[in-house]
């Protein structure tokens, strides 16, 4: 992410595009949690679930405040009250653009849960993910270079959980908290005062992730006036 950060300041970026189609909405059913389906209770649908964390993503890489959001938003079934489809539109202070699609249209299987890919065009070049592909073309340039890459989220989950592990051990700020999910939830409702807000970035030291800990084991944390305990119970 710091690697990122420096690369798009250096150059900066024009405009930004993510597109996220998830499982159908039946699998929210056939697992029980049809709640997910209902506004009343899970307060949005794909933007809310899926849009969000690309929010954060473009005012976290562009380290500049979103003044300027607008959304289209589609349901397909009646007995639905959340968006199945939306396409958000947001600006920041820079000028720059970005465009988060998100769905529950895809028909996923174990095997292959999701359709996502993105573009960023940047000033000293273009890239795409999509597939299992990372494909980048630097301006001027005839033919670009391809790399493959996993997209597949679900592998990362551990390696987030070892990165907020190793932040919170040493003191640092989380990569991603409850701040960043305000901002990011803000833009999504379009509450423009709050969403305009520079998002924080991480400075200081630098957190490694460290070893997970030991299975069934408890660790207690003084954060501030509050003493929080945490046990670790990994799944079988």
């Amino acid at each position: 992410m710091e690697a990122s950060r420096e690369w798009i300041y250096a150059g900066g970026i024009p405009a930004s595009r993510v597109q996220v189609h998830r499982w159908p909405i039946a699998r929210y059913e056939r697992g029980g949690c049809s709640w997910m389906l209902d506004k009343r209770h899970a307060g949005g649908g794909s933007t809310l679930n899926v849009g969000v964390h690309f929010i954060d993503l473009i005012s976290s890489l562009t380290n500049s405040p979103i003044t300027h959001v607008s959304a289209q938003m589609r349901t397909y079934r009646p007995d639905v009250t959340v968006e199945e489809q939306a396409v958000f539109t947001c600006r920041n202070a820079a000028g720059q653009i970005g465009v988060v699609e998100t769905g529950y249209l895809y028909p996923s299987t174990a095997e292959d849960q999701r359709d996502f890919a993105f573009s960023i065009s940047h000033t000293s070049s273009y890239v795409r993910g999509y597939a299992d592909q990372l494909y980048i073309k630097a301006r001027g340039q005839q033919q670009g270079r391809a790399t493959k890459v996993e997209y597949n989220t679900d592998e990362f989950y551990s390696v987030f959980l070892r990165r907020s592990w190793a932040d919170l051990a040493s003191g640092c700020p989380p990569v991603a908290g409850l701040r960043e999910a305000e901002h990011a939830i803000a833009c999504r409702r379009g509450r423009i005062p709050l969403c305009s807000q520079r998002r924080r970035t991480r400075t200081g030291r630098q957190c490694l992730p460290g070893p997970l800990p030991p299975n069934g084991s408890t660790r207690r944390y003084a954060l501030r006036r509050v003493v929080v305990r945490v046990k670790f119970q990994r799944r079988p």
